[in-house]
């Protein structure tokens, strides 16, 4: 059956699931972790250049193992790249800055576009990428690196250096706050384009057409179509914020506000992304497993963290790793809805339902091993990447199934 849900259409695909459960699709769901709706961005305003060193010392930089171009990485070439980073001496006090993405942000954990792989064979999936901001979203500058090409910025999802050119600086924290302090927003809940006016295009200014699903956008009316026209965020020649640009984005690609947190809903945002290529830590705008669930529920205002084992560290989270064997573990997770999240310990996806006798999930997904396969599972993965539909009878690399892999599970 896996080979004919992924060959359906986006419109038929949800339609079946739809159809498939009965349960209360349109019920507004219960989230107990009232954290997930705070979204506001804050940092230590007492920030030394020690302090910056050990918070990057997180990562873990000096403990992992690169390749570059095919060669590995000496400890002498990790230090060159790590003096570009234009660290201040210890005592040294930083003094924020503050701005906003005006492009989808890659952050990374060094200022460079060169590739850090984890194999000599490997010369795509990039170590440094961490995470992909959307447009509009507040930041905290911290540093600026000696190129003077990237700064060194916090925001709700990561700390990380991006290109300036994704920046726009907003001159002061009061007018920082103030702009983010707005309750008229359009909601972009499927990637697209924002179309902009000939008469309003500027060339003097730098912005993006581009947005994505979770992006949330300053409301400026609506057109005789019904479209809803939105501020484009603008970096002018200065560095500086501009708000002189408006777009329309399309109604079917977006809301007034939030959408209501449902089962229906859930489903519906899952199924916006159908077929799409998977991207680790957001390479190119794509979508790893993780930021695929924070888009889907950021469009109903929650913001779960970024990462797949910090996102089931949240109070609505239930762990059953302490239960073992496929028939156990398939009891445990009997209470599952359509909507409600899966863990197999550093991949989260969205349930489904059941079928025929099987649970099924949807998520960006990487690799895995079919169902069919019984022997040699680690000769046998498949490369999927990219958003997909299987059941939890597939296996990982060690041979279990995805169902006795489960660690944990969000029940709405």
């Amino acid at each position: 059956m896996e080979a004919t849900f992924n060959n359906m259409s986006h419109t038929d695909a949800l339609e079946f699931w739809l159809n498939n459960s009965k349960c209360d699709w349109d019920r507004t769901l219960t989230v107990k972790d009232k954290e997930l709706t705070n979204s506001v961005l804050t940092i230590d305003e007492k920030i030394t250049g020690k302090w910056l060193r050990k918070w990057m010392a997180l990562i873990g930089l000096d403990t992992r193992e690169f390749y570059l171009n095919g060669k590995k990485v000496s400890p002498e070439l990790l230090e060159e790249y790590k003096r570009n980073r234009n660290l201040p001496p210890d005592d040294e006090k930083v003094t924020p800055r503050y701005g906003i993405t005006i492009k989808g942000a890659e952050f990374k954990d060094l200022p460079t576009e060169d590739i850090f792989t984890n194999s000599e064979l490997d010369v795509r999936y990039n170590e440094l990428q961490e995470t992909f901001v959307k447009v509009n979203s507040p930041v905290i500058i911290l540093l600026e690196d000696v190129t003077h090409k990237y700064y060194y910025v916090r925001s709700i999802e990561f700390t990380g250096w991006t290109k300036q050119d994704n920046i726009a600086v907003i001159e002061d924290r009061q007018k920082w706050d103030n702009y983010f302090n707005n309750d008229s927003f359009v909601m972009v809940t499927s990637d697209c384009d924002i179309d902009i006016n000939s008469a309003e295009a500027n060339s003097k200014l730098s912005y993006s057409v581009k947005t994505y699903m979770g992006t949330k956008l300053h409301f400026q009316g609506i057109d005789e179509e019904g479209n809803y026209k939105v501020y484009v965020p603008a970096r002018n020649e200065e560095g500086f914020l501009s708000s002189d640009i408006v777009g329309t984005i399309d109604k079917s690609n977006a809301s007034i506000g939030y959408l209501p947190a449902s089962r229906k809903n859930i489903l519906t945002l899952a199924f916006h992304v159908w077929g799409d290529e998977y991207g680790w830590g957001g390479r190119d705008g794509l979508r790893d497993c993780s930021s695929y669930i924070r888009d889907i529920f950021l469009c109903m205002g929650y913001t779960l963290p970024r990462n797949s084992n910090f996102q089931m560290r949240i109070e609505d989270a239930s762990n059953i790793e302490h239960i073992h064997g496929y028939d156990n573990k398939n009891e445990a997770i009997s209470i599952l809805q359509p909507g409600d999240i899966l863990d197999i310990g550093g991949h989260v996806m969205i349930y489904l339902g059941k079928y025929e006798g099987k649970h099924y999930i949807i998520s960006m997904l990487s690799t895995y091993v079919p169902e069919d396969v019984t022997c040699d599972f680690d000769k046998n993965v498949v490369k999927m990447a990219r958003n997909h539909i299987n059941s939890l009878d597939v296996h990982r690399r060690n041979g279990n199934t995805w169902m006795e892999e489960i660690k944990s599970y969000i029940h709405w």
